[in-house]
């Protein structure tokens, strides 16, 4: 990139269903004559992250435009030339000389393909929406029924297969996962929930304190088959509608708004669930002893370190002159109910620093307390849970590459500290 940050909402640039296209030429143009009877390359995308969007576009935008734009580290003169330049070069590119746009292609994909990895590991609904299918499990129900990706849809969130290794993390365990998107709130067909597939009993607790169910393994080394369920909720419907309407584009995407998930509600076993089912951690082992406060902290702090080690180094360098800091603080709990943890939401919490991201925590013992319970008895067996309300790694890099920058760099900020 030109020694600059990069546009208001980068997440932006064109992403594809596969991802974006490596460093170099992408496509081919029609065929016509050229000297060797080669075919001229059409260029992939470019991102020009000098500049903010409306700072250097003539006629200057609208005055709610330039109030939410973060200030270039160009002037206009020199945004303009650097589009000029990069405008040139593609000219060249079609007519067969490409290789003065190569290296723009490349700094391009540096700061974009971090991005476009992150909201794939997100299951990004605007790549493909989410399956949300009704499997059929080994015990001949749908509650732990495992959702495929197909081509026109996403199975589940790669990200939660990643989290549920943090959850039961152990040195003698290693987990086979399959995570599925579906709406925490359904009931019918069927309410889906986590599992560790092993026992014939569907409703089984291997390992647990009621020692009816053995663990399905005698100890380290052990090898788990494990399915979870996810849910991405996004600002969509009527809170973002107000919000366009407000930046006075209620017909199109301002590129202000962050585009990756508000959310992920991560439906996990927990490491007592997992630790037991493993034969390595006894029967009478509290839930306090494994699945105490700060266990969801944990794995969100993950998706902060995914993020900053792979912002591209522009980012993180403007994030430590000008930007926000982004941390986790304490899990916050909430009552003893599915409902509760379901629309408590993933808590940010900003100030003039930074922003503090909570999770809300909801974990329970590893037996059936509440008597009779299954698919085929409408009570679900909600034994042996850790649900974690999660931040994405897209958003954690959403806020690294712009919305860190607002306080400190955007037009708002300069024409304030002036008045």
């Amino acid at each position: 990139t030109r020694n600059g940050r990069p546009p208001p909402r980068p997440t932006r640039a064109k992403p594809t269903r596969a991802g974006l296209q490596e460093p170099g030429l992408r496509g081919q143009q029609e065929p016509r004559p050229t000297k060797g009877n080669r075919r001229p390359r059409k260029p992939g995308s470019r991102s020009l992250s000098s500049k903010a969007s409306r700072t250097w576009a003539s006629p200057p935008g609208r005055r709610r435009h330039s109030w939410h734009d973060l200030t270039p580290d160009l002037t206009e003169r020199e945004g303009h030339a650097a589009v000029a330049a990069d405008f040139a070069a593609f000219l060249k590119a079609t007519r067969g000389d490409a290789e003065s746009l190569a290296d723009r292609v490349r700094e391009s994909h540096n700061v974009v393909a971090p991005l476009i990895n992150a909201l794939h590991l997100e299951g990004y609904r605007n790549f493909l929406p989410p399956c949300y299918c009704e499997d059929v499990d080994e015990y001949g129900g749908l509650q732990y029924g495992t959702c495929a990706s197909r081509t026109n849809c996403t199975g589940g969130c790669p990200w939660s297969e990643e989290m549920l290794k943090v959850m039961g993390r152990h040195d003698g365990v290693a987990y086979s996962i399959a995570d599925s998107f579906h709406p925490v709130t359904e009931e019918h067909p069927s309410c889906h929930l986590p599992h560790v597939h092993g026992d014939a009993d569907p409703d089984a607790n291997p390992g647990g304190p009621s020692l009816k169910d053995p663990p399905l393994c005698d100890g380290a080394p052990c090898a788990l088959n494990v399915t979870t369920v996810t849910q991405a909720v996004y600002l969509s419907g009527s809170t973002d509608d107000l919000w366009r309407i407000h930046l006075d584009l209620p017909w199109a995407d301002t590129g202000f708004l962050p585009v990756s998930a508000r959310e992920l509600k991560m439906k996990l076993k927990s490491r007592q669930a997992l630790w037991q089912a493993a034969g390595v951690l006894g029967p009478d082992a509290p839930l306090d002893a494994t699945d105490a406060l700060d266990r969801c902290r944990e794995i969100n702090q993950k998706a902060i370190d995914w993020a900053l080690a792979r912002a591209s180094e522009s980012a993180r360098r403007r994030l430590n002159a000008t930007g926000k800091t982004i941390a986790t603080g304490a899990d916050a709990g909430t009552c003893a109910a599915g409902p509760c943890w379901i629309w408590d939401p993933l808590r940010w919490a900003e100030d003039a620093t930074g922003v503090v991201i909570r999770s809300v925590t909801f974990a329970t013992e590893n037996k059936n307390d509440l008597g009779p319970c299954g698919e085929d008895k409408l009570i679900p067996c909600a034994a042996g849970m850790h649900y974690c309300k999660g931040v994405s790694p897209a958003r954690v890099l959403e806020w690294i590459y712009t919305d860190s920058l607002r306080n400190a760099t955007s037009s708002s900020w300069h024409l304030s500290s002036v008045a």
